[in-house]
């Protein structure tokens, strides 16, 4: 994460410093050892926390000391209960008449309920640091707490823009004030609410401008962090040669400033910079020189300077991510043993850190020593008898081990010969079985198929000739002169069986269906049984009629006949509706009657000779026969098929083909 510059600095101090010199000398030079706790760690930040306690236990410290002296050990303990506690401090002890001290007060208080994600306390309190910052028309204070409100903002994810018109306004006062550290530090915040909304470009705009700043003013510390927050965004703008420029540069002013936590943050990064470019083959020849004169060769110097710090400081966490990075160096140099040993140092580091949070140093109590010495004692004097049991032990596990395996290897091959085999057999009857279907369902075809050229042939011999014999006799008994009783009687008998033939050869092959179609040939039909039948046919028609393959309609044509004739036997029907549905490639004939119906479900209940001679044309054609009945509610017969492809007849007209 990019560094932003914490409010409570020596910039806010030397402000204060220089409001009132008279009222706060001596908060000035208290604050000038802040300004110095920016520089130096460990031992000068110790004594600086000694002091500034002192000046709030002491009996002679007026109250503006002791509440900059709370407000100053708060920051430094930066967050938690410690920090927390002299925030409170400061907030009771403020004089009411001191109304600049006050919303410094507030600012820092705002600080702490942002600690604990209390939001909406924080903004309140920084909009009453603004309106006495207002009130007071002081512009690097209205400056401090806008942006620190816009970092809030920024932090918890609010609107961009609101964000931006919040640091711009910070940006205005603190142009108005001429503070220019004021003004780097705003700078600073603003980049950062930029990067993190992949605003690179503008981001590093605010923070050159800041570093010009810096620069100008000759502030090393501030140079260093700038530079430092400069490399991140160039790194995250996909830059690496130059975030590795920046990097380079910000270790030479944090080397200068002798700030060890900031020096071991710039070389973790930097590592881990020179990691990533090393993985992906990038040429950094021209920054070895650079190496060589800062003492830094390589990422691992890099990496052993950072372990030391952490270790100086006791810092787990900073170890434990050293050692992560180093681990990744040693891998990705191909040194695996070394990357293994460095795994081990951070598995002792991660334990370490587990048993401190724990506090597991009671179990080192006097009580613990002395019964894990009773332990260790009772486990010497059978150490040796363990021994033997443990080795006796082994063995047996190994043998029971081996003759499982054994006799698992055995049971499983077992039983996947006999799955083996049982698929085979299975397999064996399923070809047999289809076999025999092909089989069966080429004899039904041929039967079919001999069926309709029978019909066809015995129509055509019905109608060619024994028709044509019967005209003919009709004529020369005509041609006979006598008139008789029995003449007429012949004529008439000779007409009837003229009609006959004519009906018995419509029926085997219907002129309707030849010539016109499906369609025609089922309409026929239902007019023809409207005629000679007690039922009531009724004909529906839905979609373009198209014209089907001649072996189907054939097919279909007979499937109704059979229908029908059922009917006519069994079904003992008021009403037969007949419906045709033509789709854009499927056909669908359903015939329903209000007949008596029968039950399926019934073990007695089979499908008779003519059910079955429907069924199997109809999957003679590659279609579906669905039949549905139930006794007293009728019968349902649906035919369907699908897949019509429409083709082009000679005729010229559009049909369609299945």
């Amino acid at each position: 994460m990019i560094v932003s510059y914490r409010f409570y600095d020596s910039d806010y101090y030397k402000y204060l410093k220089g409001v009132n010199k008279r009222k706060y000398i001596s908060i000035g030079i208290i604050l000038t050892i802040v300004s110095l706790m920016t520089i130096h760690e460990s031992k000068g930040q110790t004594y600086l926390e000694d002091s500034l306690k002192n000046i709030i236990s002491s009996k002679v410290s007026v109250p503006k000391e002791k509440v900059s002296a709370a407000i100053q050990l708060s920051t430094i303990y930066y967050c938690g209960e410690e920090s927390k506690k002299y925030a409170q401090l400061a907030m009771r002890i403020v004089p009411e008449d001191d109304e600049i001290l006050t919303a410094y007060t507030f600012i820092r208080w705002a600080w702490i309920k942002s600690c604990y994600e209390e939001v909406d306390s924080a903004d309140f309190y920084l909009s009453k640091a603004i309106n006495l910052f207002d009130k007071n028309q002081d512009s690097v204070g209205l400056a401090m707490t806008y942006m620190r409100q816009a970092t809030l903002f920024n932090e918890y994810k609010y609107d961009f823009e609101v964000i931006n018109q919040i640091f711009s306004k910070a940006f205005d006062y603190v142009k108005s004030s001429g503070n220019v550290m004021i003004k780097a530090t705003v700078l600073n915040n603003w980049s950062i609410h930029l990067y993190k909304n992949n605003r690179y470009e503008d981001a590093e705009k605010k923070l050159l401008y800041a570093l010009d700043i810096t620069e100008s003013i000759n502030d090393i510390p501030h140079q260093g962090r700038l530079r430092f927050n400069l490399a991140m965004v160039y790194q995250l703008s996909n830059q690496p040669l130059k975030a590795m420029e920046y990097y380079l540069s910000s270790y030479e002013f944090r080397r200068q400033d002798k700030n060890l936590g900031a020096k071991a943050e710039t070389l973790m990064r930097l590592a881990e910079l020179l990691i990533e470019l090393k993985s992906q083959s990038v040429d950094t020849t021209a920054y070895q020189q650079i190496y060589v004169t800062t003492n830094l060769p390589d990422e691992f110097t890099m990496l052993d300077s950072v372990l030391s710090y952490a270790l100086l400081q006791q810092s787990n966490s900073l170890l434990n991510k050293a050692y992560k990075v180093k681990v990744k160096a040693h891998v990705q140099s191909g040194d695996y043993k070394n990357a293994y040993l460095t795994l081990e140092e951070l598995k002792k580091i991660s334990e370490e850190e587990l048993l401190s949070k724990k506090n597991l140093e009671t179990l080192v109590s006097i009580e613990t020593r002395y019964e894990k010495q009773i332990l260790e004692n009772d486990l010497l004097k059978n150490k040796i008898e363990q021994q033997q049991s443990k080795t006796q032990r082994s063995y047996l596990i190994i043998a029971i081990i081996l003759l499982s395996l054994i006799t698992v290897s055995g049971y499983l091959f077992f039983q996947r010969n006999l799955l083996q085999r049982q698929l085979e057999i299975d397999f064996q009857k399923q070809q047999v079985k289809d076999l025999e279907n092909q089989q069966q369902l080429l004899a039904v075809n041929a039967m079919l198929d001999g069926q309709e050229q029978e019909r066809a042939r015995i129509a055509k011999d019905l109608h060619d000739g024994l028709g044509s014999l019967l005209t003919s006799v009709k004529h020369n008994i005509v041609k006979i002169n006598a008139v008789s009783p029995l003449q007429s009687n012949v004529e008439h008998l000779i007409d009837e069986a003229c009609t006959e033939v004519r009906r018995i050869a419509h029926n085997m092959m219907p002129e309707a269906l030849k010539h016109l179609g499906l369609h025609h040939a089922v309409k026929d039909l239902a007019s023809k049984i409207n005629q000679v039948q007690p039922f009531k046919v009724i004909f529906q028609s839905y979609g373009e009629v198209l014209r089907m393959d001649e072996n189907k309609e054939i097919m279909i044509f007979r499937a109704v006949q059979e229908v029908f004739n059922n009917i006519q036997k069994h079904a003992e029907a008021n009403e037969v509706i007949i419906q045709i549905t033509y789709g854009e490639d499927w056909f669908n004939l359903t015939i329903e009657d209000d007949g008596i119906g029968f039950d399926k479900t019934s073990k007695d209940s089979k499908l008779g000779l003519g059910l079955r001679s429907i069924v199997s044309r109809i999957e003679y054609i590659s279609g579906e026969c669905l039949i549905e009945s139930e006794k007293g509610q009728g019968t349902s017969i649906s035919i369907s098929l699908s897949n019509v492809h429409k083709v082009i007849e000679a005729s010229g007209h559009v049909a369609s083909r299945f």
